[in-house]
């Protein structure tokens, strides 16, 4: 099999070729897999975040529609405010 040292060095090369080569496509399978797993993280994550930002944007449109409500009571608030000072002025006055 082995007639000279040459041939040993060209076996042993050959050895540490398919080697390098065995690691190099386990590692990347295992950078595959890796970036895969983080592709779903990423995704999962970015579903939380529209989900969240639909809460908000509810949220605000709830706040809106009612806000258009509370001005209308701080109105009607102030107008009786407004008349029960002023009446209450004028019996001070009639005193």
């Amino acid at each position: 099999m082995f007639l000279t040292t040459l041939d040993i060095l060209y076996f042993v090369l050959a050895i540490a070729v398919g080697l390098i080569a065995v690691f190099t496509c386990w590692f990347m399978f295992y950078l595959v897999m890796m970036v895969r797993d983080a592709r779903k993280i990423i995704k999962e994550m970015r579903e939380q975040i529209e989900n969240f930002l639909g809460a908000a944007r509810k949220f605000c449109d709830k706040f809106d529609s009612v806000s258009g409500y509370f001005m209308l009571l701080v109105d009607v608030a102030r107008e009786l405010l407004r008349h029960f000072t002023s009446k209450g002025s004028k019996n001070k006055k009639q005193k």
